[in-house]
């Protein structure tokens, strides 16, 4: 395990400090003025999953990300983790964004009892503007 984690480190090392977003093309040409406001914002969210009142038989975590500043509703990915198994991006059927929170909603059939018992993490990148 050890052996992992240095590997790890030593990848990582050299990427230290460095955050650079570099947009190479936007839908339209006159669009790449606003590129400087471009903002990529991730993180790893352990919630508390809720059963839906919306969705039949699928649960939900709200994650905020008010901290990212973005003005409009940014594109996000998620993934979800485990720390029991792997539930996967198959797992992951909706998500409802705003430009300071989003839902993430499961498959059909995921209790919030079975998620929050295995311990489900979000782990997400939104892409955006703040600007």
């Amino acid at each position: 395990m050890f052996h992992y984690i240095l590997l790890l480190l030593v990848f990582l090392a050299p990427c230290q400090g460095m955050s650079n977003l570099q947009i190479i093309s936007m839908r339209k040409p006159e669009d790449m003025s606003i590129a400087p406001c471009a903002l990529t914002c991730a993180g790893i969210s352990k919630g508390h999953w809720t059963d839906s009142t919306t969705f039949f038989r699928r649960s939900y975590v709200s994650i905020s990300i008010r901290g990212c500043g973005f003005i409009s509703d940014p594109i996000i990915t998620t993934s979800i983790r485990s720390f029991r198994q792997f539930p996967g991006p198959g797992h992951v059927r909706d998500v409802d964004v705003g430009n300071e929170m989003f839902n993430v909603y499961t498959e059909e059939g995921v209790s919030e009892k079975a998620a929050n018992a295995d311990s489900w993490t979000v782990h997400w990148i939104a892409i955006g503007f703040q600007c």
